[in-house]
């Protein structure tokens, strides 16, 4: 868990990202003004698989997929 709470505090996975903005045709005109008058951020976050690796990292019972 040392491992996994030092790769969340380096910073590296809880940067702010900004989100690609979508407009479709079935949306409403004031629906598509506010898509485009507002940020949106998301976080990647961690992923199971980098939590396995991270964590399992030089442990032989995480080496394996089972």
């Amino acid at each position: 868990m040392q491992k996994l709470a030092q790769g969340l505090l380096c910073g590296k996975y809880s940067e702010k990202l900004l989100a690609e903005k979508v407009v479709t045709d079935e949306m409403t005109e004031e629906d598509k003004q506010k898509i485009m008058s507002t940020d949106y951020f998301y976080q990647d976050g961690v992923r199971p698989a980098l939590f396995k690796s991270l964590v399992g990292k030089g442990h032989a019972e995480f080496q394996t997929g089972q």
